[in-house]
């Protein structure tokens, strides 16, 4: 039995460290990323801003308020991609809560337990009564 459980442990402890692993991966890739994906917005906005510079449908001034609330928006989406980890990661495990929670059990209880008595002690008892109270049986000896 304990060999059992030690495999038991170890299947899921490597289980465990893969998931980690996982999640740590999804972390550092998506840091970087959200880099990349940001440069190449930023610098895609601009080329759109020169373009209308050059064709004098915007103005200098217009173009600096655009680049203020460009750089001021970098930030919050950024935290965004913190979210959605956070929630890939909260779901990862409900997941897995669930997973267990709908398992079976490797061990089962004996829905109707017995038992017996010695014959030395069958012969000195008067009653036996047996008694279920809230689903769980009860006796009662007298001798």
């Amino acid at each position: 039995m304990e060999s059992f459980e030690i495999e038991k442990f170890k299947t899921t402890t490597r289980r465990l460290l893969r998931v980690s692993l996982r999640w740590v991966r999804a972390q550092a890739v998506s840091s970087p990323l959200m880099e990349v994906l940001g440069a190449i917005t930023i610098a895609g906005l601009l080329f759109y801003e020169r373009k209308l510079i050059l064709h004098h449908m915007q103005t200098t001034g217009g173009f600096i308020g655009f680049l203020f609330a460009l750089l001021k928006s970098y930030e919050p989406v950024k935290r965004l991609t913190g979210v959605s980890n956070s929630y890939q990661q909260a779901l990862g495990a409900s997941e897995q809560v669930f997973h267990y929670l709908d398992s079976e059990p490797d061990m089962v209880d004996n829905p109707a337990p017995s038992f017996s008595l010695p014959s030395s002690m069958k012969s000195r008892l008067k009653t036996l009564s047996s008694i279920t109270r809230m689903g769980f049986p009860c006796c009662a000896i007298s001798t």
